[in-house]
């Protein structure tokens, strides 16, 4: 995205100065080089203020803000005990809820917790504990939409077996 905002700032300027090339060359053939080149002047740098805006804004692409739960620590020697896809479309005028359990046996240790917003767009949903958790063998987790929207994330549960 930065070079092509490059590629447009320098595209305007190209075009700033070959239109002051032509001004000067009337200007002058007018002999009112003065009054022109002074209104020239302040056209082209409100323009040029408004060409490097577009080329930052052109550049800079902001990623919204991501409603993503993460609890705990994954470690060396951990693995992925639990791998969901939590997914749920959009209803007019509805909250969904969905809860989402992983239970191991009586020696599994759960170390980490993530659930990942996925999707260009954030739906702005919610994702929490709501029983067991780190350090035991057992975990829920719920996901909530707001209203008139849905939601998709990626669970994952690590731990030691």
């Amino acid at each position: 995205m930065y070079k092509k905002g490059m590629e447009v700032f320098s595209i305007i300027l190209c075009l700033l100065l070959y239109r002051r090339n032509q001004l000067q060359e009337r200007t002058m053939l007018l002999g009112v080089f003065i009054y022109d080149y002074q209104q020239f002047q302040m056209k082209s740098l409100i323009l040029l203020v408004l060409a490097v805006l577009g080329a930052n804004a052109a550049s800079v692409k902001t990623s919204a803000a991501r409603s993503s739960f993460n609890a705990g620590f994954i470690a060396v020697g951990d693995s992925l005990l639990q791998r969901s896809i939590v997914y749920r479309g959009g209803r007019a005028n509805e909250v969904q809820t969905e809860t989402v359990s992983f239970n191991g046996n009586s020696t599994t240790r759960i170390t980490a917790v993530q659930a990942h917003e996925q999707g260009e767009f954030s739906q702005r949903p919610t994702a929490w504990m709501i029983s067991g958790g780190i350090g035991l063998n057992n975990v829920t987790v719920k996901f909530k939409s707001a209203v008139g929207r849905g939601y998709y994330y990626h669970l994952m549960v690590w731990g030691r077996p």
